[in-house]
């Protein structure tokens, strides 16, 4: 689920949003254009995403017309039954799931934050899916964590606006942190996020990358990542 300009949008579990390369829909700033840079919080050292847009080939072949005739019942049957049962099964450990490696659609992706062999074997069981379409990726929060942080930046958004903080999107990213879309780049503005909603929180912004500084402070933006 993800939140824009405070409305809530439920993103449907389908093969159209499975296609996209991903169960979680990502930010899209107001006028439809990509983003240039993310901001992450450290955990435990600071995560500063390419200033370029994401390649969007990196999930499936990068053409949804090909992706279709591509992918599997096998795949489609197993993210929708991971989907409904890891969130309370291994809420410790589930963050998202979602499809397709470069180059390859019919490929399941599990994100948890501990790659345990026991947890694996229980969501293989679970998805019915071959386990050669089956890849376990590490994230850094659970999805029950991010649920918390996501519904305070709800609630605090149009006090938040109040301040000439614009926010406008927002919603768990498939590592767990909470990516919030905000309009410009101020690194005051930043940080006093950060303080509000601690280090499960990265930045979509429109200008230059940033990260946090010293556990949390945004005092100066960092340098593109090649």
């Amino acid at each position: 689920m993800r939140t824009r300009s405070g409305v809530t949008v439920v993103v449907a579990i389908a093969v159209a949003a499975i296609l996209a390369g991903c169960a979680s829909a990502p930010a899209v700033p107001v006028g439809g254009e990509a983003p240039d840079a993310i901001v992450a919080a450290p955990a435990p050292t600071p995560i500063v995403a390419p200033s370029a847009p994401v390649d969007q080939a990196e999930f499936g072949t990068g053409d949804a017309a090909t992706d279709m005739t591509l992918l599997s019942s096998e795949v489609v049957n197993g993210l929708l039954a991971v989907r409904d049962y890891a969130p309370t099964a291994h809420p410790d450990v589930y963050t998202d799931i979602g499809s397709g490696t470069r180059g390859d659609p019919d490929v399941l992706r599990i994100y948890l934050t501990e790659l345990d062999p026991v947890v694996e074997a229980d969501l293989l069981r679970v998805a019915g899916t071959p386990p050669e379409k089956v890849l376990f990726l590490q994230s850094v929060y659970s999805a029950a964590a991010a649920k918390p942080v996501a519904e305070k930046v709800t609630a605090l958004s149009e006090d938040l606006r109040s301040e000439g903080i614009q926010l406008t999107s927002w919603g768990m990213d498939t590592d767990g942190y909470v990516d919030i879309s905000i309009e410009g780049h101020d690194p005051a503005q930043i940080d006093r996020l950060f303080t509000l909603f601690g280090p499960a929180v990265k930045f979509t912004t429109d200008t230059l990358p940033a990260v946090a500084l010293d556990g949390g402070s945004a005092a100066a933006p960092a340098p593109a990542v090649p």
